[in-house]
């Protein structure tokens, strides 16, 4: 099959299963915290982790501060069936400021293994981001977006997908990023923020 081909009918899975949890509004869940003072609206098919601990490289060498805690939303469905897109390592986080950070995206990054080669993709007061490549097997992102100065909240996005082999003779196609972003952010676009 033609690798053009195969990637049009990934990119439309993702759209297809984008387009069913808009349409599903019905199912619909909404999410109420009231310690970080949020609430926001995910589709079915999706869980709710409240207790999520992003612990960074430095946390597993005895540095205690280096750990982020909030909310992981993630979906217990395939987004992109066929791709390279790991749907279960998928995990839109709303977290909060720790005391003492400014409110800047960069703060919110857990700090990488020294041995991931891992470059710097966005570098704003709002806006962070970061691609490591933990081996030969898979990249990894993280997406980090202000959402609220007052309090202080971001939202991050965890996305793991397969490397690309070039001289694969039956390559996997690449996910629809730009579609999955679309999906993530119509997640994003539901948060409200307490008075």
């Amino acid at each position: 099959m033609d690798v053009r081909l195969l990637r049009a009918l990934a990119a439309a899975l993702l759209l297809a299963a984008a387009s069913s949890a808009a349409d599903a509004a019905d199912a619909a869940h909404t999410y109420s915290d009231t310690a970080r003072g949020f609430s926001l609206t995910y589709p079915d098919g999706w869980r709710v982790d409240p207790n999520f601990a992003d612990q960074g490289y430095g946390y597993a060498q005895g540095e205690t501060d280096d750990v982020r805690t909030g909310v992981a939303f993630s979906p217990t469905i395939d987004l992109a069936p066929g791709t390279t897109l790991e749907s279960k390592e998928l995990k839109l986080v709303v977290e909060a400021a720790r005391p003492g950070d400014l409110c800047k995206a960069a703060a919110f990054l857990e700090d990488p293994p020294p041995d991931y080669f891992t470059q710097v993709m966005a570098d704003t007061p709002t806006l962070a981001s970061t691609l490591a490549e933990p081996g030969d097997m898979y990249d990894v992102e993280h997406i980090v977006r202000i959402v609220s100065q007052t309090p202080c909240i971001a939202v991050q996005v965890f996305l793991v997908y397969a490397q690309s082999r070039p001289h694969d003779p039956k390559p996997v196609p690449q996910f629809d990023r730009h579609a999955l972003l679309a999906v993530l952010d119509g997640i994003v676009a539901t948060m409200r923020f307490a008075k």
